[in-house]
């Protein structure tokens, strides 16, 4: 069985997007409002790597459709100084070294905004049933127990990335560019810290490096 989004979703998610480049004038609310769109979509459709092709392809939308948006908006200049305007250097994990976003000239380093791209989603390793197994048999009983804590460990992670809207409170930047993240106690455990959602922060792997070097 090939679990990926149907034609009438992909459709659904590219004429969206196509309706937000093409009625936005300014890149930094096209980047407000295509993001949670993307991520929410991406994160949803994660669960199978059948997903990753529409996941490029909707990758290449974005990139032509914003291709189209720049030669409207600066018809006067050429292409190649046009696009250079709204082009940064990504931080990402992939072959992607460039991506759209606001130019580091007109925005900090550590506040730059881009365009996610669709394409570096990473895909949810769906572990399967062992179908031989009983959760009535004393003898299983473990087994179900840690599938149940992986399912929830799941939720609580997707409950913080939540909470602080998708964004490691460290560096500002997205959590999905690629980089590792770690749940860091805010208040450690050998202090009495607990393992809740007011007590969890996500960072960026380095960024908990940092935090964590600058306690000791």
């Amino acid at each position: 069985m090939i679990i990926k989004p149907s034609d009438k979703s992909v459709k659904s998610i590219s004429n969206k997007i196509k309706q937000i480049i093409k009625k936005t004038s300014d890149i930094a609310a096209i980047i407000k409002e295509i993001n949670p769109l993307l991520r929410g979509w991406g994160n949803y459709f994660s669960i199978s790597y059948h997903s990753q092709n529409t996941f490029i392809k909707i990758g290449h939308l974005v990139w032509s459709s914003m291709m189209i948006w720049v030669s409207k908006k600066h018809p006067s200049k050429s292409i190649i100084k046009a696009v250079s305007k709204y082009i940064v250097k990504g931080k990402t994990s992939s072959n992607h070294k460039w991506v759209w976003g606001i130019n580091k000239k007109d925005i900090s380093e550590e506040n730059k905004l881009i365009i996610l791209n669709l394409a570096e989603t990473k895909i949810k390793k769906h572990i399967l049933l062992k179908l031989n197994l009983n959760p009535y048999l004393l003898e299983n009983k473990s087994y179900f127990a840690l599938r149940l804590i992986t399912k929830n460990s799941a939720k609580f992670r997707e409950l913080i990335y939540k909470k602080f809207d998708h964004k490691c409170p460290i560096c500002l930047d997205s959590l999905h560019n690629g980089e590792n993240i770690e749940l860091h106690h805010i208040k450690p455990v050998k202090e009495g810290g607990t393992y809740t959602v007011s007590n969890i922060q996500p960072l960026h792997q380095i960024c908990h490096i940092s935090v964590t070097h600058l306690k000791q």
